[in-house]
């Protein structure tokens, strides 16, 4: 049994009971049960409040079934019951009660406390679009998507709710099942067994009766970690069908959701065809801001900031939304102030389309989160450090535009690509969490303490043995990398100079140094030195040694410096030198004017050889010494 069924089934015993069909918010709940979401997930994803639905519409929702079916009937044990119900009844299961019936019939819910239907008013000229799209201008394929919690499924069940006594038969197909069990589905008892060629039998039923198809999260069918709108092994028959669907001529249509489209719908989509596909890139104002009022947020001055934060998405707003009103007492200017945007459920919601790009896609969103303005094709081919040609980063960039993680505006001279601003916090913490994979899980460096530490004597720093940091043995002051991102000033900075250290197999350390220009050495008149202007100020800077292993067994090295965290640039005259065993110089470079970063030449060497790192600042040098 699919969710379609068990709706049916459900909603068969809802209108024998009750006299009514199921409403928007007990169906949130039996969807989201039956994909095994929490209840907070469900509100995620749809249009109410973990509240409204964990208080309010579940407990009457599963009381009802347990009174109607005889049995409990609960969170943790509907699709067991209904499994059951289903094998001991059969005629339960062919109770013949589309799913238009079901929305057609559902009234205009609010949300308590809100007296706005957020789908409709969050995308008003959406459900207007598709209409047209569909009644006027007879189009067989249509498509609805855009990022997670964009609202793609609420905007689809309201087309259904508006147009589908349009038509004779309405299916809604939540789970993907391969293409012969859909046509089985779509054609009832006149399925012919065996399906030799599924295409052709369910292009037949669209030929025999107008049928409304919706096809919910169409990415579940996709692969993941290539170019968007490729599909996984054992579901490519439903590209030849959606082009066929779109191709030929019938009184049908085929209505897709998700997070991507598929490849034909991005090749025939066109607004004189019969193939059209409708993004879903940000809610009105007008809603967003009910979303902010319904939590009662003070400050509505800066509600235009956190809605462009969010991009207007409104799955984001409401978890957004809610941690400001209860770790921020409401106020939206606190919020603000952490700048920080991206996290827990959020990121959840971003990283399921995320998690789906291909390599080169993931490298070029890294780069771009390094970027403050956007940039063009030219400057994008020119300066990032990649091997590729222009057609694939041509089909690279078309690839992120379809799965909402890109964007471009309208220069003078062309188009320019960026990263909204949650998608690029996003794509940074993604970015920190694969530089800093080489960290091995099993290290945990010690508490860092709130109060100064007392020192019981000077010691002399040990020497480095990288070769032992590949088993998590670590000298005293070599701390992992994500603690350079933390409390930085510019995240997006520090990302340009990790970008070459995304590799996840390699070994990422840091050390802060400070160079300290009150040595012994220079003690003396302070007033005279001053006047001289011959010594640095005192300098903090934090020195990154990333490490890979060969495959002839030698260890390549890449050494860095960047600014300590709260600094945006190195000072000016810092140099890097790097010095063998014996201390004879190897190469050096100097920081100029605004660096955000120096490095020094890749080098390598095997296993107990040894060299030096000197930093100076004037007449102040700092040395570590490291063994292969």
């Amino acid at each position: 049994m699919d969710f379609g069924e068990a709706f049916e089934l459900v909603n068969g015993i809802v209108i024998s009971n009750m006299g009514r069909s199921l409403r928007n918010p007990e169906i949130a709940i039996l969807e989201g049960t039956w994909n095994g979401f929490t209840y907070e997930q469900i509100a995620h994803v749809s249009e109410y409040s973990t509240n409204y639905l964990m208080r309010d519409v579940a407990p009457k929702l599963w009381k009802f079934l347990s009174d109607a079916l005889g049995t409990s009937v609960g969170k943790t044990n509907f699709r067991i019951v209904l499994d059951e119900l289903a094998g001991k009844n059969s005629t339960l299961t062919k109770l013949d009660i589309p799913v238009s019936a079901a929305l057609s019939s559902t009234p205009a819910l609010t949300t308590p406390g809100l007296q706005t239907d957020w789908a409709l008013e969050g995308y008003p000229e959406g459900l207007a679009t598709l209409r047209q799209w569909i009644l006027k201008d007879r189009c067989r394929l249509l498509s609805i998507y855009g990022l997670s919690g964009a609202g793609k499924t609420v905007l689809a069940r309201h087309l259904v709710e508006s147009i589908g006594d349009q038509f004779e038969q309405v299916l809604w197909q939540s789970s993907i099942p391969p293409l012969n069990q859909l046509v089985e589905r779509i054609a009832g008892p006149d399925a012919q067994a065996p399906m030799a060629d599924p295409v052709s039998a369910f292009l037949e039923v669209l030929a025999q009766r107008a049928c409304l198809i919706v096809i919910d999260a169409v990415e579940s069918i996709l692969q993941p970690g290539q170019l968007a709108g490729h599909y996984r092994s054992g579901y490519e028959n439903y590209g030849q069908l959606l082009r066929r669907v779109g191709e030929l001529p019938h009184r049908s249509c085929l209505v897709i959701t998700g997070l991507e489209n598929p490849a034909e719908i991005a090749r025939l989509s066109g607004q004189s065809s019969a193939v059209r596909a409708l993004h879903l890139k940000s809610f009105s104002e007008t809603a967003a801001v009910a979303i902010l009022a319904a939590e009662q947020l003070t400050d509505q001055n800066r509600w235009p900031d956190l809605i462009r934060c969010y991009q207007g998405n409104p799955a984001a707003l409401r978890i957004a939304s809610q941690m400001i009103r209860e770790l921020f007492n409401g106020n939206v200017e606190a919020f603000l102030a952490q700048q920080s945007f991206a996290f827990g459920s959020i990121n959840s919601l971003l990283k399921r389309s995320f998690d789906r790009v291909s390599q080169l896609e993931r490298d070029i969103l890294f780069w771009l989160a390094g970027k403050n303005q956007p940039v063009s094709l030219a400057i994008l081919q020119t300066e990032i450090p990649l091997v590729v040609n222009t057609t694939e980063m041509l089909e690279a960039l078309e690839s992120l535009i379809q799965r909402s993680l890109l964007e471009t505006t309208q220069a003078t001279d062309g188009f320019l690509f960026l990263l909204q601003p949650i998608v690029k916090e996003h794509v940074i913490h993604q970015f920190i969490t694969q530089v800093c994979g080489g960290s091995p899980e099993g290290h945990r460096d010690p508490p860092r303490t709130l109060e100064p530490m007392i020192e019981l004597g000077a010691s002399t720093p040990k020497v480095a043995r990288l070769s032992r940091w590949f088993q998590n043995q670590f000298e005293p002051g070599w701390q992992p990398v994500e603690r350079l991102f933390e409390g930085s000033v510019q995240p997006a900075v520090r990302l340009r100079s990790a970008y070459h250290l995304r590799d996840e197999t390699l070994i990422k350390r840091f050390k802060s140094i400070r160079l300290d220009s009150t040595t012994d050495d220079d003690a003396g008149d302070m007033t005279s030195r001053a006047a001289e202007d011959v010594i640095a100020e005192d300098v903090t800077v934090a020195l990154l040694v990333a490490v890979s292993q060969m495959v002839d067994q030698t260890y390549q090295i890449c050494v860095q410096v960047q600014p300590a965290r709260q600094a945006t640039v190195l000072p000016d005259g810092l140099r890097l030198r790097l010095l063998d065993g014996q201390s004879e110089m190897l190469a050096e470079i100097e920081s100029q004017t605004q660096d955000d970063f120096m490095q020094l030449p890749y080098f390598r060497g095997g296993v107990d050889e040894r060299f030096n790192l000197e930093l100076v600042a004037d007449r102040v040098a700092h040395t570590e010494q490291f063994v292969i």
